[in-house]
Order: structure tokens, then C-alpha cells, then sequence
């Protein structure tokens, strides 16, 4: 039986329905996107803020990645990641001991600003702390170390094995059908293995970032012992010795990986070429037991630089500034002067010393020599801006700004700070 209302008891209200509002548009732009939009609160106007803010945000990372795209590679983020966003600098300090181990001073160098070094018995990559990014543990009997900017080739020497590795990881490891005179490592990862060749002298392979192969070449002439690559991956320079009517002659390729025939050949008569190198600029410059010589790639034209009867100490090359030689006038390499070579072919010299100088390194406009004594600092002017004592069992120098250089020496990696 139902309970009747009382008399002065009130039906049950339920709350009034919300009128929609009707409007007319003109156009869809006009349309607000949620009908809350149509009433101006304060809470509407901190949504659209935030949207209009994360629009803009997303705008500006768009730009920064579009201009920075050739460095947002995996690699590169990967090291950000792990060594500037989280910090990652394990280590003590510098100097670097080591005991037990031998490290050639052509096996140290620079790689991705990092010191790197490949002793007897391993291959290191260290950070600004003393700190390792990675040690790898080999087998060469008698390894070689050749850097650029981004990467590391280590081979075997008259052997087959090599790997290669960039600053926190190796890569890549194998092996080759013959034994290996040299190898050189593009920017972008090609790479190059000059080796003994079956009915050739020498012969070169040249394989892509993902280890296929990308060029072949094979001198019949000459043996072809030196190799540097054009940073871009695209073409080589490489330097060999033969005879000639009974007299020694030496020779410097140009390969363009795009034809199956040698670019250039430049052959000099009793000669005997030490190095090579392939400049960022296009052209080429070699290193001799007598004179250095410069390609202009595009004349097809050979400048001889001579030593003037100096013998040489010590050299370095850079692939964007070109070659620095370190000249004796005494047999025992004293009184040595620094010859420059630009990247355009302009030889100077820009310093002169009276004691032996026996590593030498140039960064920018700045050149660093090693002495028995210490480490003398000038400008591109030859002005001596710091001389610093350092002992005397120093092997070779890497600068690695305007500064800061990393010293090896016997048992030691040293890091030294310049001030000037």
C-alpha cells in the first residue's frame, strides 16, 4: 500500500537540465574546440595557455633537431646520454699509470676529443677524468692505431686480424684473407685495409660503414705500404716505393672509389715516402726521407718541399690544417726548426729551437712541441706563449683544444693545462 505525501510536502526536485546554447558560425575556425570555451573562466584560460606553451616548446625542439640532424645520430645520443646528461666521469685524475705494458708513440692519439691508446696488450679509451669509456683486451703481436674525429681502426701488423671501435664501443672485429700493411677509418665509418694482394704487390679494400663491401684496387708496381682516406668516405690517397732502371722511385696514388682505375699517379724519383695524407680541403701532402710533397688534387700538380739537407724529427698532419714538420740541422737533432704547410700548399716556418724536438701536434692556430726538456707553446706567428718543465722520458704530445693537451710518456698519461 503506498504512503501518500503529506499535504505540505514538496515533490522531489531533480536538477534543471543545462539549456544548450545555440550559435551560429561562420566558419569552423571560429568553432571553439569544447563548449566549456564559450564561457570565459579562469580554468579555460590556463588550458589554452598550456596548449598554446607545449605548441611552442615543440616547435623549438623541432628547429634545434632539424639543425643539429647530422649529430642526432644513436651513437651521439647514446653518449650524451650516458657521459653529459648522467655524468658518467669514473676516474682519478690524471696522470695515468701504467706498469708492464708498452705503448708505441705512434699508438696514441685522439678520438672524439677523448685520449686513446692501444698498448701491447689492450686497446683504452679514456674521458677527462682518467676514467675509462672502454678497455678492450687483444692479441696483436705488433698493433696499430690509426684515429679521426669519430672512430678507431687497431690492426695487426703483417697479420690479418683488426677491429675497429668508437669511443664506448668496438664495432666490429674480423679478420682478412691477407696480411695487412696499413688501414685508415673515414668520418663516416668506411674504412680502408691495404694488404698483400694474391698476384699483386699490394692490394687495397675499401668497405662500407656496415662492413660491405664498397671498392677493390690492386697495384701491380708498387708496393703500396701507407693509406690515408678522404674524410667523406669517397676516395683515398696511398703512397709505395719500387725500382726503376735500378734507382729507388716512389709513388703517391689518388683512388676515386667511384672508378675501377687509379685517379692520379705522382711518381718521384729517388725518393722514399714515410706518410700520407688525404686533407679535408681535397688536396693531398706525403712526407719523405728528403722532401714533403703537396697535391693539388684538381690541377693534377705535385709541389716538392725541400728539407734543405735538415733531417726530419718529427710530424704530424691534420686533415683540416694541414702538415707540420719538425727539421734538424745536426746529426744529433738539435736546432730544429717547424715547417708549416698549409692546406692551399704555403710553406713557412714558424719556429725555431735549439733542442731536439721530438713529438709535435697543431690544433687551430696553435702548435705545441715536445722537447727533451719540456713542452714549448707558440702561436701562428712563431711567438713562444708557455714553456713547460716536464720529465724527460715524454714520447709524443696530443693537443686537444687551445688548452689542454695530453702527454704520454714512458709509464704516464698526463693531462696539461695551458695558460697563456
Amino acid at each position: 500500500m503506498k504512503k501518500s505525501k503529506g499535504r505540505h510536502e514538496r515533490p522531489e526536485e531533480k536538477p534543471a537540465a543545462r539549456k544548450a546554447v545555440k550559435r551560429e558560425y561562420t566558419s569552423y575556425e571560429e568553432a571553439p574546440l569544447y563548449d566549456d570555451e564559450l564561457t570565459a573562466t579562469p580554468k579555460n584560460f590556463t588550458r589554452l595557455f598550456i596548449k598554446v606553451l607545449l605548441i611552442l616548446m615543440l616547435s623549438v625542439l623541432a628547429v634545434i633537431a632539424f639543425l643539429n640532424r647530422e649529430n642526432l645520430t644513436a651513437d651521439k645520443i647514446s653518449h650524451w646520454f650516458q657521459y653529459d646528461l648522467l655524468g658518467k666521469s669514473e676516474g682519478n685524475g690524471y696522470p695515468v699509470r701504467f706498469t708492464g705494458v708498452n705503448i708505441l708513440s705512434g699508438n696514441f692519439s685522439l678520438m672524439d676529443q677523448s685520449p686513446v691508446y692501444c698498448s701491447d696488450t689492450s686497446v683504452v679509451v679514456l674521458n677527462g677524468n682518467a676514467g675509462e669509456y672502454q678497455s678492450k683486451q687483444h692479441t696483436f703481436a705488433n698493433p696499430v692505431l690509426r684515429t679521426n674525429d669519430n672512430y678507431a681502426i687497431v690492426f695487426n701488423l703483417d697479420d690479418r686480424s683488426f677491429l675497429i671501435l668508437d669511443r664506448t664501443t668496438v664495432r666490429h672485429s674480423d679478420s682478412c684473407e691477407q696480411k695487412l700493411f696499413d688501414a685508415d677509418i673515414a668520418s663516416n665509418g668506411t674504412y680502408g685495409l691495404l694488404s698483400y694482394g694474391d698476384d699483386f704487390l699490394s692490394t687495397l679494400t675499401v668497405y662500407k660503414g656496415d662492413n660491405t663491401k664498397k671498392y677493390g684496387y690492386s697495384f701491380a708496381n708498387y708496393y703500396v705500404s701507407k693509406l690515408s682516406l678522404k674524410q667523406d668516405g669517397t676516395r683515398a690517397a696511398a703512397c709505395g716505393v719500387s725500382a726503376k732502371n735500378g734507382e729507388m722511385i716512389s709513388a703517391v696514388y689518388i683512388l676515386d672509389f667511384e672508378q675501377s682505375e687509379y685517379f692520379q699517379k705522382h711518381e718521384i724519383e729517388d725518393a722514399f715516402l714515410y706518410d700520407v695524407k688525404y686533407l679535408d680541403n681535397g688536396n693531398v701532402v706525403a712526407v719523405g726521407d728528403r722532401s714533403a710533397y703537396y697535391i693539388d688534387v684538381a690541377d693534377n700538380s705535385m709541389k716538392e718541399i725541400e728539407y734543405g739537407g735538415k733531417g726530419l724529427t718529427a710530424y704530424c698532419f691534420h686533415a683540416k690544417s694541414g702538415l707540420e714538420l719538425s727539421l734538424s740541422a745536426n746529426p744529433d737533432g738539435r736546432d730544429c726548426e717547424v715547417l708549416y704547410l698549409d692546406p692551399e700548399g704555403s710553406a713557412r716556418v714558424i719556429a725555431e729551437t735549439g733542442e731536439k724536438i721530438l713529438s709535435i701536434d697543431r690544433k687551430s692556430d696553435l702548435t705545441a712541441v715536445l722537447t727533451v726538456s719540456g713542452i714549448i707553446v707558440y702561436d701562428s706567428l712563431g711567438v713562444k706563449l708557455q714553456t713547460i718543465p716536464v720529465q724527460a722520458d715524454g714520447k709524443k704530445i696530443c693537443l686537444q683544444d687551445d688548452h689542454t693537451l695530453y702527454l704520454l710518456g714512458k709509464s704516464q698519461i698526463t693531462k696539461v693545462r695551458l695558460e697563456y
